[in-house]
């Protein structure tokens, strides 16, 4: 009896399928009795009608519970589960399941009949995984002869190649569509023990949220057979809707639980009360809310605290639970499966009081730049509708700009050659191992040992790279120069001092930084700061001089270039890369006010 109450609250929490196929014919998922929880296997079930009401069942799960009878079969038993017109045969190929994973694809699942055997047992089920019936795995539990066997032709007729819709399969919340589901309740928002209304999460809440209770310390570990009481508070989602609270007079009892904290899994106990308003035959009872020790209660055998559903909330979901399963797998514990946890996570959230006063901690209500960030690269199928519009549509009522003209090469530095090459001098050799006696070095004869051989070949090579580098660098100079030319002087003499012979010959003579063992660009980041480089990358960047600075930088650069000193460089505090470069000890102060002035022109 114990064992079928879990998995009636298994269907009740839409984790266990029983779907009606047609005719006398369901398919239901797989149960582990010694874990009490569903597997990955499907089967068929189907029934008679013997004498006066009399059901003989048949499953071909095979698999006895505690009781000596399958799972599923109790279950029918008990609750005489009946969709449709029994009289009709089931049909030949029927889609009962599809969810897309986190790949991509589409996983469907088909129950199909025999080609010779009419019995259940001649039933098959298939799999496919794939985003059409022309490609992607399929796989049929009667027969491996892969897509050539009789089974997957079949189903492969109930697939479209673009599989965006399938007559008879219904849509359901996060992301799975399924057919007829014989569930007697989900358990979702509004149908689990814990309703009493929650507290955003700390790192979420604004001063304009209420108190509503006081945080409890976060549940890591609890002691074995910790008993939670009920109170006034308690109550039952019943099946109609309604709840029923807690009764002081009526009898109570406890019952085993697992409590998932952010570490490990407990077992605790908590006190609840059979369902006086419920059919007996739905096993419900009134159980404790628990806000105030932050737990939620799902459905008074799964607790969670608050503090690993709010860790949820703010983490990919789908990869926050694996590695929740990978970290409990080290402690030898299951973790709970993944459409339980989905399903109480959308039950807490809907309990959170987040209300509608979205604010910024740092800014104010209403921040100048508010950045939503996208989850999905394109609008799913089903909803690219003749309703959509997208917003470039035009219309009759559309505003005209006949002066409007587009600038086709709006980079700061036009020509697509000198922009690579600029971004390549950026990444210059090593100068480790490189001294001013190299000439001494190589004049010697490279016959003393073949070690020194070795290390003379390899400084030979530095140097032609590091000649490279330089004639690289002239290029780029002469080329900056050309295409600056009275816009920006100081554009090629800054480029020079960073990345040309000085900066080499610096680079061996600083001992402070160890030139030896870093490139050129990291030693211009170590002695003149890493913006002076980030402000080369931005001028030479594929992309528009307005993703450099908009309107409200470049109003904000202008007033700044009224009076460039140093003493108003607070003003460029919105620009950030000019607001630093200008701050180095070693600033050029007359060449950046020079560049920002170009920079101006340009945008």
């Amino acid at each position: 009896d114990e064992e079928l109450e879990i998995y009636v609250d298994a269907m009740n929490s839409e984790v266990a399928g029983f779907d009606y196929i047609g005719g006398k014919v369901y398919v239901v998922q797989g149960w582990d009795s010694s874990r009490c929880q569903t597997t990955e296997t499907w089967y068929h079930l189907a029934y008679e009608v013997v004498g006066y009401e009399e059901l003989s069942i048949a499953c071909t799960c095979r698999i006895a519970s505690t009781t000596g009878e399958c799972i599923h079969t109790q279950y029918f038993s008990e609750y005489h589960v009946e969709d449709g017109d029994d009289s009709d045969a089931p049909p030949s190929a029927s889609v009962f399941l599809q969810c897309v994973l986190p790949c991509g694809n589409l996983y469907s699942m088909f129950s199909v009949e025999s080609m010779s055997v009419i019995a259940l047992r001649g039933r098959a089920i298939v799999m496919h995984k794939g985003v059409g019936s022309g490609s992607g795995v399929w796989k049929c539990s009667k027969d491996t002869a892969g897509t050539t066997c009789f089974h997957i032709r079949l189903a492969k007729d109930l697939l479209p190649e673009d599989f965006t819709s399938i007559p008879g399969v219904g849509v359901l919340g996060n992301g799975v569509m399924k057919t007829n589901r014989t569930f007697l309740l989900g358990r979702g928002p509004g149908s689990t023990i814990s309703h009493l209304a929650i507290m955003p999460p700390p790192w979420a809440r604004v001063p304009t949220d209420p108190v509503l209770y006081n945080d409890a310390p976060p549940i890591r570990t609890l002691e074995a057979n910790v008993i939670f009481p009920m109170d006034v508070l308690s109550s039952c989602a019943c099946i109609d809707g309604f709840r029923a609270m807690y009764n002081p007079s009526l009898p109570t009892r406890t019952r085993l639980c697992k409590l998932y904290t952010i570490l490990t899994i407990c077992e605790v106990q908590i006190q609840v009360q059979p369902c006086p308003r419920c059919p007996y035959q739905c096993k419900r009872y009134i159980g404790p809310d628990l806000w105030s020790y932050g737990m939620f209660n799902y459905n008074n055998k799964v607790l969670i605290t608050h503090e690993l559903l709010n860790e949820y909330t703010r983490t990919p979901f789908h990869a926050f639970r694996n590695h929740l399963v990978h970290q409990f797998q080290r402690d030898h514990l299951q973790f709970m499966g993944e459409d339980l946890f989905r399903s109480a996570w959308f039950a807490y959230v809907s309990l959170q009081q987040f209300g509608n006063d979205l604010t910024c901690t740092e800014c104010d209500p209403a921040p100048t730049t508010v950045i939503w960030d996208g989850i999905t690269l394109a609008f799913g199928h089903k909803h690219v509708t003749n309703t959509l519009r997208p917003p470039t549509i035009t219309s009759e009522h559309s505003l005209t700009r006949n002066s409007l003209k587009y600038y086709r090469k709006q980079h700061a530095l036009h020509d697509a050659l000198l922009r690579r090459r600029v971004w390549a001098a950026l990444e210059g050799p090593s100068l480790e191992g490189l001294s001013d006696d190299l000439d001494e070095e190589f004049s010697e004869p490279l016959i003393s040992t073949p070690s020194k051989g070795s290390q003379l070949a390899t400084l030979k090579r530095q140097v032609l790279l590091a000649k490279e580098h330089l004639n690289l660098s002239d290029w780029v100079r002469v080329e900056l120069e050309k295409q600056g030319g009275d816009e920006c002087p100081k554009l090629a003499s800054l480029f020079m001092r960073y990345f040309g012979p000085v900066a080499y010959v610096e680079g061996r003579d600083n001992h402070t930084v160890a030139p030896h063992k870093i490139s050129s660009s990291r030693y211009v980041d170590a002695v003149y700061g890493a913006e002076s480089s980030s402000h080369l990358c931005k001028i030479a960047a594929e992309q528009s001089v307005l993703q450099l600075i908009n309107y409200k930088q470049w109003e904000t650069l202008c007033d700044y270039l009224q009076d460039p000193l140093s003493s108003n460089r607070y003003k460029l505090v919105p620009l950030p890369t000019f607001h630093k470069v200008l701050g180095e000890k070693q600033c050029d102060v007359n060449a950046i006010n020079s560049i920002l002035r170009w920079v101006a022109e340009k945008a």
